[in-house]
């Protein structure tokens, strides 16, 4: 939500959206449905991603990459690599 008072400097805050380092996310190399070709091609803030491991100084450390995090996810992994508690709201058709 941003009123009339909001500074000029916030909204550049705001504009620019820190996942934190991404390099440790696997590259999907499936295929894409047709529904997501045009959306795929609109993809103009790459640069603006940090495909590194580590945390820019600086920037908040995301809930993901907090320790307690790191540690579950690394336990989750060694158990089953497609995840305990997964859920997908999708039926996959071959």
């Amino acid at each position: 939500y941003k009123d009339d008072n909001t500074d000029k400097e916030e909204l550049e805050v705001l504009s620019v959206i820190d996942f934190g380092p991404i390099g440790s996310v696997p590259t999907f190399m499936g295929k894409h449905p047709k529904v997501m070709h045009e959306r795929i091609a609109e993809f103009d803030w790459a640069d603006e991603l940090n495909y590194g491991n580590t945390k820019i100084k600086g920037t908040k450390t995301q809930k993901h990459n907090r320790p307690k995090y790191k540690l579950l996810s690394k336990i989750e992994n060694c158990i089953s690599p497609n995840g305990l508690f997964t859920f997908k709201n999708y039926n996959l058709i071959k």
